[in-house]
Parts: C-alpha cells; sequence; structure tokens
C-alpha cells in the first residue's frame, strides 16, 4: 500500500522482526521431518528474502552465521551451509 503523506511504498521493519524471523525458520529447519524433496530449506528462503527487502540487516555475515549453524546441527563439514548461504 502507498502512504499518500509520506510515499513510502513499504514501511521499514524492525530488526527485532527479521531476527525473529530467521530463528524461526531456523527451529523449522531444525525439526526431524527429514530430508524429503517436498521440504524447502526454510531458512535460506528466509534470508534470502530478508536481504532483499532490508539488506541493511540480513546481510551476508548473518546468512554465514546462521550457516554454521546448521553446519553444526547437521554435522557436515564445518562451513559448507556456511558458504552457500552466504554466497
Amino acid at each position: 500500500m502507498i502512504d499518500s503523506q509520506r510515499g513510502y511504498i513499504l514501511r521499514p521493519v524492525s530488526s527485532i522482526f527479521i531476527y525473529l524471523s530467521l530463528i524461526g525458520a531456523l527451529l523449522l529447519n531444525l525439526l526431524p521431518i527429514g530430508n524429503y524433496g517436498w521440504v524447502p530449506d526454510w531458512l535460506i528462503i528466509c534470508i534470502i528474502f530478508w536481504n532483499i527487502h532490508q539488506h541493511r540487516y540480513a546481510g551476508v555475515i548473518v546468512a554465514f552465521i546462521f550457516g554454521l549453524l546448521m553446519d553444526v546441527h547437521n554435522a557436515d563439514l564445518l562451513g559448507i551451509h556456511a558458504f552457500s548461504y552466504s554466497l
């Protein structure tokens, strides 16, 4: 919706909401659903959305940190998810 007084198309989102949604997406990834083809990677979807919408709050460093958390959870080589999320 266009704000007629200021001319903004979208109002800025608070950083607390961005980080809470990223933590929520991380928790969705931690659910024991399994590695099925129909289960998306919720965290990368959320990172890409916030990086496009509010790139000042969700940048490469945030993606790298959440990627490291996913590497530790999945017991993968340290840096695989971190590199792919930040790429």
